[in-house]
């Protein structure tokens, strides 16, 4: 049966017969399981929940029949198949990434992981983004990385971004996770002068073109930017 089966929903039922009789037969499991059986029909119920993943994948147990004076036994097995329940668990968690404007397309800015217990394969993608398309996720190692140039993005911005990360099971089940990226902005270093004086300076003679020297100097004084 499956791990997901119904509890009170009947599973199977045993039956016996007495050639005698003379009492009504009643019916009874001799073990600790998770099944329950009516006394006078030999229906085997499902009485707690299963879990494949976590507790036993097979039950094995008696049942026994009793006429009044004699019983019985037989032997009944039941298996547990696997049913996809589990939704995939982000071992990252939910943060704010301070992310540099200066960095180029194709820069790695964090790492998202998830597991299944399953195991079945997990896949990765971005299901929201306030940032557009900036920002790229590796669909098989859950990688972020930007996919263009975020040198316009104004320092002490942020964007939201919601990765979800679905199994490979039936049905497939997915979890999200949210990020939040701050811009912060990398200024190149510049200065810039205030002004610039310049003079000419002759040679001494003749002022001929051979003897006529001419020298421009420059004055940088002190700014304020």
């Amino acid at each position: 049966i499956p791990e997901n089966f119904t509890v009170g929903a009947s599973v199977l039922s045993v039956h016996a017969t007495d050639i005698d009789m003379l009492d009504p037969l009643e019916y009874m499991i001799d073990a600790s399981v998770p099944f329950g059986i009516d006394q006078w029909s030999g229906s085997i119920v499902l009485a707690e929940s299963l879990d494949f993943d976590f507790g036993p994948r097979s039950f094995v147990f008696n049942v026994t029949v009793f006429d009044g004076d004699f019983n019985t036994t037989s032997l009944v097995v039941i298996d547990v198949t696997d049913v996809n329940d589990n939704a995939p668990v982000f071992q990252t968690p939910s943060s704010s990434i301070s992310v540099s404007s200066s960095l180029p397309s194709g820069s790695v800015l964090v790492d998202v992981d998830a597991t299944d217990v399953e195991n079945t394969t997990v896949t990765y993608s971005i299901r929201t983004s306030s940032a557009g398309t900036r920002f790229v996720i590796d669909s098989r190692s859950g990688q972020i990385s930007t996919n263009e140039s975020l040198s316009d993005l104004i320092g002490g911005s942020t964007y939201a971004l919601v990765v979800e990360a679905t199994d490979s099971g039936t049905p497939p089940l997915s979890s999200l996770l949210e990020l939040t990226f701050l811009i912060t902005a990398t200024e190149p270093f510049s200065f810039t002068t205030a002004g610039a004086a310049g003079f000419l300076e002759q040679g001494v003679g003749m002022p001929t073109p051979d003897s006529f020297l001419t020298r421009m100097s420059l004055f940088v004084g002190p700014s304020i930017q």
